[in-house]
């Protein structure tokens, strides 16, 4: 195991840049600091960022932008998939929610069959 903890910061700063940042690390993602470097490092800031990445969109090119095997290698896929989702939605650069979470709202009919849905080997 690694003395140093992963680089959470340093990959999901670069998935949303494109640029490769030493940040510090905690171990475990820290969206403040990354959006206060974006603000630092990235010329024109956010704003910028954003523009970016609509650019890139409309291109056909591809966003995030795909992480160096070097940088990820200590990250699990799942978790790191959720930290780049959650602050992709913080700083308004990736895909928003076409509707309120369901901690804001009562479910639907559809989420309320999939909440009542569980696997066959719990039992039910």
């Amino acid at each position: 195991m690694s003395a140093q903890p992963p680089p959470w910061n340093a990959t999901l700063a670069y998935a949303i840049t494109g640029q490769q940042w030493s940040l510090p690390e905690s171990g475990r993602p820290d969206p403040v600091l990354i959006a206060r470097e974006i603000e630092l490092r990235f010329p024109g800031g956010l704003a910028a960022v954003r523009s970016t990445i609509t650019e890139r969109r409309r291109a056909g090119e591809s966003w995030p932008y795909q992480i160096p095997a070097g940088l990820r290698a200590e990250l699990g896929a799942a978790q790191w998939l959720a930290a780049l989702g959650d602050l992709s939605r913080r700083l308004g650069v990736g895909p928003q929610p076409e509707r309120p979470v369901l901690s804001d709202r009562k479910p639907d009919a559809d989420e309320e069959r999939l909440l009542r849905e569980v696997p066959p080997h719990h039992g039910h």
